[in-house]
Order: C-alpha cells, then sequence, then structure tokens
C-alpha cells in the first residue's frame, strides 16, 4: 500500500512520544510505549516499517549494532563471527544501521566484566563495510575506559557534524581527528567538545578542523601542546571550562581562534585578578564586534577583593564588547564580598544596550539589588526579555493601597520574565508580611516593567513565591 510521504510523517508525530536518555545526552529518544506503537505500525503496514525504524534506530549504543551481524556469538568469553562475511549476510546489518544518526559508546558499569568484542570482529566488517554507518551526525564517547581504536570505523561518516569525548584517551582522539581532516567531511562537521582527558591533547589536530564552528574544552586535565598550529577562521562558539590556577591554556586557545568571528564565548575559570583581567582583555579586543553571547563562571582567587577591585578587573568587557545579547555571570571569591551590585548592573547598562537575556548570580544572596537598579536596566537595555537576578525585597518602599488609582507608567518596556532569586529567610519573612508585600512588589514592577506578566520570587532551594499580574493592570493574584 503506498501513502503520501506527508501523511505517513503526520502519523509517526501522532504516534511519537520522546522522552531524555541519560545514555544519548543532548537528544530524545522514544518512549517505551512509543517504542511499542512503533513497531506495531511497522508490523501493520510496510508504507511504515522505513518511517518508524528510522525513529527506532536514530539513536543507537554499539553492542547492539554489533548483534545484527551475522553469526555473532560468544566462544571462550568473547564475541568473535562465526560465519563469513559477504554482500548478501550483511543486507540485515546495512537495513538498520543506515538508520542510525547518534551513536554512544561508554565502558558497562557494575560488578559483572564486559564480554570482550575481539579485534576481528571490526577487521571483518571493515573490510566490507569501512563506514558502515552511512547516517551517523553525532558521537558521544564518555567514561571509555578502553581504546577504541578498532571501534573507530563506527564513528566516521560521511555526513558526521559532532563528537563529544569525555573521560577518554586523548590519544585515541587525537587518532580519530587525524582520520576526520583527512576524511573529506570537513565541511559537515562542526561541533567538537573534549571534557577530563586522560593525558595530553595536542591542539594542532583541532586547529587542522578549519571549518570547525564549535569548540568546548576542560582545560582543567588537559595539558596542551601547540605545535604546527594553524588558525582557523570559522569558530563561532569557544567554551574553556576548568581553568584552576593555570592561565597558559587559555590563552593558548585564544591565540588559536584569534581570526575567527566568535559569537559565543564561554569561560569557567578559578584564577587570580590579573590573570582575569588579561583574559578579559584579549578576549574583548579580539572579538569586540562579534561576541553576542558570554558566559562567566568566575572564582576570584585571592582573599582580599573588593567591589572596586572587581569592576576594574571586568571593565574591559564593558568598554569593548559591544554587541552582548546574551550574559549569563557567575561571580564568586574567597572572601565573603557581594560582586553583583547596583554598580555592576550600572555598567552593564550603560555598556550593553541590545542586551535580550540577563543572568547574575553570586554565593551570597543578601546582594543589595534593589528596585533602583532594575529601573537603570528597563532605561538602559530596551530589548530585555528574560531576567535572573539577585534582589532585595526588604528594603522596598510599601505602596499605600489604599490609595484610589495607581498611575499607569508611560514605559513601553516589553520585559517577559522576571526571576528574583532571594535568600531562604528573607523570601519566609516576605511571606510573612501578607498579600500587602507581594502587591507592593507587583506594583512597583509594574511601574518598570509594565507588560511583564510573570513574576517569580525564589531561592537557590527552588522554594517559590510566583507572582502572576495581567500587563498595564493592578490586578494581581499569587500562588505559593
Amino acid at each position: 500500500m503506498s501513502l503520501p510521504i506527508e501523511l505517513v510523517e503526520e502519523i509517526m508525530h501522532c504516534v511519537v512520544e520522546v522522552t531524555f536518555d541519560v545514555r544519548f545526552p543532548s537528544c530524545h529518544t522514544p518512549t517505551a510505549a512509543s517504542r511499542r506503537d512503533l513497531l506495531s505500525c511497522a508490523l501493520s503496514c510496510s508504507a511504515f516499517f522505513h518511517p518508524t525504524m528510522e525513529h527506532l534506530w536514530s539513536n543507537s549504543e554499539l553492542m547492539p549494532l554489533l548483534k545484527l551481524l551475522p553469526g555473532f556469538k560468544v566462544i571462550d568469553s568473547s564475541y568473535v563471527l562465526t560465519g563469513q562475511l559477504d554482500e548478501a549476510s550483511l543486507k540485515r546489518f546495512d537495513l538498520y544501521s543506515s538508520k542510525v544518526k547518534t551513536l554512544v559508546l561508554y565502558s558497562p558499569k557494575g560488578k559483572d566484566t564486559p564480554i570482550l568484542v575481539d579485534k576481528s570482529v571490526y577487521t571483518s566488517l571493515a573490510l566490507l563495510r569501512p563506514r558502515p554507518l552511512l547516517s551517523l551526525a553525532h558521537v558521544y564517547c564518555y567514561e571509555y575506559t578502553e581504546i577504541f581504536s578498532n571501534e573507530m570505523i563506527f564513528m566516521i561518516s560521511s555526513s558526521l557534524e559532532s563528537a563529544a569525548f569525555q573521560s577518554c584517551s586523548s590519544q585515541d582522539i587525537m587518532s580519530y581527528l587525524s582520520i576526520i581532516k583527512n576524511e573529506g567531511n570537513r565541511s559537515t562537521f562542526h561541533s567538537l567538545t573534549l571534557e577530563n582527558l586522560w593525558g595530553d591533547i595536542d591542539l594542532a589536530y583541532v586547529s587542522q578542523l578549519q571549518n570547525l564552528q564549535v569548540f568546548g574544552l576542560n582545560i582543567y586535565l588537559s595539558s596542551v601542546e601547540n605545535e604546527a598550529v594553524l588558525y582557523p577562521r570559522y569558530l563561532k562558539q569557544l567554551d574553556l571550562r576548568g581553568a584552576f590556577y593555570v592561565t597558559q591554556n587559555i590563552f593558548t586557545m585564544l591565540a588559536i581562534y584569534r581570526n575567527s568571528p566568535v559569537e559565543s564565548f564561554s569561560l569557567d575559570a578559578s584564577l587570580v585578578d590579573k590573570d582575569f583581567r588579561k583574559i578579559f582583555s584579549v578576549a574583548s579586543s579580539q572579538w569586540s564586534r562579534t561576541v553576542t553571547t558570554l558566559s562567566l563562571d568566575i572564582n576570584m582567587m585571592e582573599a582580599e577583593m573588593g567591589q572596586e577591585k572587581f569592576l576594574d578587573i571586568v571593565r574591559p568587557l564593558f568598554s569593548s564588547l559591544h554587541n552582548i545579547q546574551f550574559f549569563t555571570g557567575t561571580f564568586i571569591g574567597l572572601s565573603e564580598e557581594v560582586y553583583v551590585t547596583g554598580a555592576l548592573i550600572s555598567n552593564i547598562s550603560d555598556a550593553w544596550h541590545n542586551l535580550i537575556n540577563l543572568k547574575v548570580w553570586t554565593r551570597h544572596e543578601n546582594a543589595n539589588i534593589a528596585l533602583a537598579s532594575l529601573k537603570t536596566l528597563s532605561e538602559g537595555c530596551l530589548n530585555l526579555k528574560q531576567v535572573y537576578i539577585l534582589f532585595d525585597t526588604l528594603h522596598m518602599p510599601v505602596v499605600d493601597h489604599n490609595e484610589p488609582e495607581v498611575s499607569l507608567s508611560s514605559s513601553s518596556h516589553q520585559l517577559e520574565s522576571l526571576t528574583l532569586l532571594v535568600d531562604a529567610s528573607v523570601l519566609h519573612d516576605f511571606a510573612a508580611i501578607g498579600p500587602g508585600a507581594t502587591e507592593s512588589l507587583a506594583i512597583h514592577l509594574g511601574t518598570i516593567f509594565p507588560y511583564l506578566e510573570d513574576i517569580v520570587v525564589t531561592t537557590r532551594g527552588r522554594q517559590v513565591e510566583h507572582l502572576r499580574r495581567e500587563a498595564r493592570r493592578r490586578d494581581r493574584s499569587l500562588t505559593v
């Protein structure tokens, strides 16, 4: 029976329900119920067979694929092939392996020792299918304790787009990147993430991926070499994590991608003030007109770091980065100093007029961000849509609710979502005041952001006071 492809796709859309599976990061898999429904569809009508298999085999681990090979059995405590591979015997393997778009490799956990796959299995398959996964787009390899050179034939395809490695051998990864470089799919491969590698990583292997657009590196456990490094021109996103006191690797990364139009820069580091100052100066100078997304998770490793010194450290970001639209900042230190202050918000408002999303946080929730700082944001950042910020709810002017009218704001700011982070004890005191406190807060915020509908007052423990207000009206309701 022949059905229009549009109708088949619509049926699949109705049947498939997805869930998050920890084995397949960054992608969704059909639920158990959906898998049963998909199998029923495949058996009920031939027109549904291939579309359902696309869903069922889109994400796969390695072992289910190997079990499709004819004669794949355990002999003498290891998997081997008991028969001869040929075109006819590989038809079933070809059918299902062609559907795989995401492959995950990881070492089994638990008390039982996993059964090893003999090298001859991969050697025999490679003779007939050197690249067995024709549609493969994404590879995830994490906590893989074995050398994966044998499995590498499954990790390469002409349609490969991204690869992510966590707790794997850097030597294997460099071999893998060499194959990627010479494979002819350099135009499609655009994303690479390296986390907690075992051994040194030579960034020359990464820099030779000239079309790479997204690169994430955990620097903490990586000793970076830079022999014969090239300088790519297409990287758009650079994420550096885990820098602890040592900065040379950071500057190596900044130098390698100095000619790229980086749009998103993320830094997670624990350093002293002079290192942060230099990093921010270099990054903001070379990407002053391209960076639109900035994410900082920084820990000032100095016992005495005042607010003025902190502002002096981050000032290059405000003076040189002109097009920031999305900013996330987490600022902590060894001292008890609070770094998220009205002065910081004022600097942000003065520098980043194109800001759309703002999230700032610190370890201490007793920040002094008040209504005046929110008003500064509304006047300086007219495009803001979402704000997550520390806030002082206790020192807020009380509105006289007996007044017959409260004048509506003339502001036209279109902020959509506002989350105020407070200390748990402060939230308890705020709620204990009664409805008058929440109504006063809603009225004050309504004069600053008149079209704001949802206001969430929360703690780090996710205790929530949820205020909902109708745009440009006094009517408000509170749900806890």
